[in-house]
């Protein structure tokens, strides 16, 4: 069965375990990536890796650090690419794990 929609507004919401949610006050559209490479990493390379979760609005790598920001359009590109890392990693070099939070 399909749903009908009579002429009324529906709202759809994501449901995300507590672990995902962002802090009140926080708009929840930009994560923090650690364990980055430290040579040869870029925030174009940071921006085209993230960017297969949605639009990524600004991003930004501490060249050496080893982390980086990267801001989406809005929450749902943050929260599929924090899901893709909960479920199976994210890793940008082989064998080297990212951390997104």
């Amino acid at each position: 069965l399909s749903p009908v929609c009579l002429g009324s507004l529906r709202r759809a919401a994501m449901a995300l375990p507590p672990d995902l949610k962002p802090p009140l006050g926080v708009e929840g559209n930009k994560l923090f990536v650690g364990s980055l490479p430290k040579e040869n990493y870029t925030s174009e390379n940071l921006k085209e890796y993230f960017g297969q979760w949605g639009t990524i609005t600004d991003s930004f790598v501490s060249e050496g650090r080893g982390f980086g920001f990267v801001t989406y359009e809005n929450q749902n590109g943050a929260y599929k690419a924090l899901i893709h890392g909960m479920n199976e990693g994210h890793s940008v070099r082989e064998g080297m794990q990212l951390r997104s939070r």
